[in-house]
């Protein structure tokens, strides 16, 4: 793949990653209110499930996203189910100011499964990434380096996509410094995650960003 090609490639895959969806809404709310350790534990998730589309769709596996429908309505409905979890418990937790305590402390591993499960509710990203990649990647010429260097662009971009919401959401905590703001916080996280639980759950958002 030229230069040209990976930066058209990142290009997409960028865009593709900034569009707001369940995954941006549930990254935005954990970073804000878990701080950039959850939102990075949330991205990792988000980021295996798509690499691993990105494989099947590279090796062209489309028929994973058209005839495992019961699966990934299964993978949907424990994902929709587990975000509103999280809303709830958010909605629940104590308003201490960001200068005493300052986050809703959870193990990182919850976070990764839930971005997890964000991510892999879609199927219909191997359909995005085997609409995209044919204009950058010849996909009849597959080698392992190709596969790996398409991999790493997409990974990278990902990861940028995510870092950016992180640092923005990391400026907007230091906005929350009494118990009043705190609450306000956690109730609009709580809300947050439910709207995304309730996207993911009806597959309203499968035509946007998981990440």
């Amino acid at each position: 793949m030229s230069l040209h090609g990976i930066l058209l490639l990142a290009f997409a895959t960028f865009v593709f990653v900034m569009t707001p969806g369940p995954g941006v809404f549930a990254l935005i709310s954990r970073s804000l209110q878990g701080g950039a350790m959850a939102g990075l534990a949330l991205t990792i998730g988000l980021m295996t499930a798509d690499i691993l589309y990105l494989s099947a769709a590279l090796a062209g596996l489309a028929f994973i996203a058209r005839d495992f429908h019961t699966l990934f309505l299964a993978v949907r409905l424990i994902g929709g189910v587990y975000l509103i979890a999280l809303g709830i418990r958010a909605w629940r937790s104590p308003a201490t100011p960001m200068g005493e305590v300052g986050r809703v402390r959870r193990s990182p591993g919850r976070d990764l499964l839930a971005g997890f499960l964000t991510s892999a509710s879609n199927p219909k990203v191997i359909l995005f990434y085997l609409g995209l990649l044919p204009n950058f990647v010849d996909m009849q010429a597959m080698t392992a380096a190709r596969f790996l260097g398409t991999a790493v662009v997409v990974a990278f971009t990902l990861a940028v996509g995510a870092l950016i919401y992180i640092v923005l959401c990391a400026r907007a905590r230091r906005l929350f410094a009494s118990t009043r703001a705190v609450r306000y916080l956690n109730r609009t996280s709580a809300v947050v995650l439910v709207v995304a639980g309730v996207l993911v759950a009806s597959g309203a958002g499968q035509n946007s960003s998981s990440v």
